[in-house]
């Protein structure tokens, strides 16, 4: 028989446990099968990266446009964006990445350390500032102008 502090230890733990799992905004986000605390909302409508950074943080506190911060993650945002209703396989996605702080210093708008990149051959190009997601490089990662429209990805 297991004492009752071997019980409440297992209670504690298993509570934590819990605790760390997503919690998502609402149904129409999509909770992380990697990352236990993170949840993303694929967004199949075209705006500026500046327009789809304002939307992510009206969709829930703490809501940006998705960094990346492993390969892990690259793979699991991929395939959530090559699954998602009205996507096709020549779809580019705004990641929350930029250089216009300091050119050529990419940056996640969530201040996730920008330790991982993911890019294209020949990129980034630097006369462009805001990093895409193209699905049709294999989910490589090329600069694009932050004022074109294009499909995005809120990660919370």
């Amino acid at each position: 028989m297991y004492s009752i502090n071997t019980q409440l230890c297992v209670a504690i733990v298993i509570a934590a446990i819990a605790s760390l799992s997503a919690s998502c905004p609402d149904a129409t986000w999509t909770p992380s099968s990697r990352i236990p605390t993170r949840c993303y909302l694929p967004v199949t409508q075209t705006q500026s990266w500046f327009a789809a950074e304002n939307y992510c943080k009206g969709k829930a506190p703490n809501a940006h446009i998705s960094s990346i911060a492993n390969g892990f993650e690259s793979a699991e945002v991929a395939a959530l964006l090559e699954d998602a209703p009205g996507v096709h396989n020549l779809d580019s996605f705004w990641l929350g990445a930029s250089d216009l702080l300091v050119q050529g210093q990419y940056q996640w708008t969530d201040t996730t350390p920008f330790t991982y990149t993911n890019w294209y051959t020949n990129q980034p190009d630097k006369t462009n500032d805001c990093v895409l997601l193209e699905i049709r490089f294999n989910s490589k990662w090329i600069t694009a102008d932050c004022g074109e429209p294009h499909f995005f990805v809120c990660a919370v």
